[in-house]
């Protein structure tokens, strides 16, 4: 059944939809997970708030181990060579500062993490990380080498603003690195991992492959796979992952850099 939403479709603004699923946490709260009867894609339509800056407070120290697409930004940034000695890098969302431990010391890095004790937690690691949000005032205007948004688009309320803000404030030949889940991930055909992790209350964007591409492109990137780009021995068992992203798989996750052409 067609209805109409307060929030207009995040990727092209239409407020017509039909419902796809409904979550009732414990908070007392219902979601409704909807989709764009013009564009498809799906979207929460009554989101509490950008969920960005919500979550568990888990200590740096007991979350030190960086994960593996931690290693692949990396390799792929090292990869990269951009101009900057050393490259200027922002992190949207640094989270509780595991990729800042690895850029720490060969990049110039800064990061912004709107979730007040997890920036405290990052600082007390000596983390240059401040408390705030990203957008194109607080980065400046063509003041950076590279962003990192990893898996921080399907919390905000408006993810293409900031694809945009990032590609004011990259230098031209800058690259954005953006990591999200997948509404086609294949291990929602499981159950189990469907029910819990498929569609979440804090996620309220649901990104395809080509709705990610299309946001990226008519913001004046050039998005390409991530592939076997920067890959080293920390990373050798996502091989099959790689594989499969250099033919346009994404079997997990959506995994792209993209580069500004002007």
């Amino acid at each position: 059944m067609i209805a109409k939403t307060d929030r207009p479709c995040p990727f092209c603004k239409a407020r017509q939809v039909v419902p796809v699923v409904e979550l009732r946490p414990n908070d007392g709260h219902t979601y409704r997970i909807v989709k764009c009867t013009k564009c498809d894609f799906v979207f929460t339509a009554n989101p509490f708030e950008s969920t960005h800056a919500r979550g568990a407070n888990t200590t740096l120290r007991e979350r030190r181990q960086p994960a593996v697409r931690h290693y692949r930004i990396e390799g792929l940034l090292r990869a990269l060579k951009l101009p900057g000695v050393p490259p200027r890098i922002v992190e949207v969302g640094a989270g509780h500062g595991l990729l800042a431990d690895l850029l720490r010391h060969d990049f110039d890095y800064c990061g912004y993490e709107p979730n007040k004790e997890r920036a405290e937690l990052c600082q007390e690691q000596g983390l240059n990380v401040t408390n705030t949000s990203f957008d194109r005032t607080t980065a400046g205007e063509e003041s950076v080498d590279g962003i990192v948004i990893d898996n921080v688009l399907e919390h905000v309320s408006d993810p293409e603003r900031m694809i945009a803000d990032s590609y004011v404030a990259l230098k031209r030949g800058g690259v954005l690195i953006v990591i999200v889940p997948s509404i086609r991930d294949v291990r929602r055909l499981m159950p189990k991992w469907r029910r819990r992790h498929h569609f979440q209350r804090v996620h309220i964007n649901y990104f395809s492959p080509e709705h990610l591409q299309v946001m990226l492109v008519r913001n004046g990137f050039k998005p390409c796979q991530f592939g076997f780009r920067g890959f080293d021995k920390s990373t050798a068992r996502l091989i099959p992952y790689a594989l499969a992203d250099t033919f346009g798989l994404h079997p997990l996750g959506l995994y792209y850099y993209a580069i500004k052409t002007a």
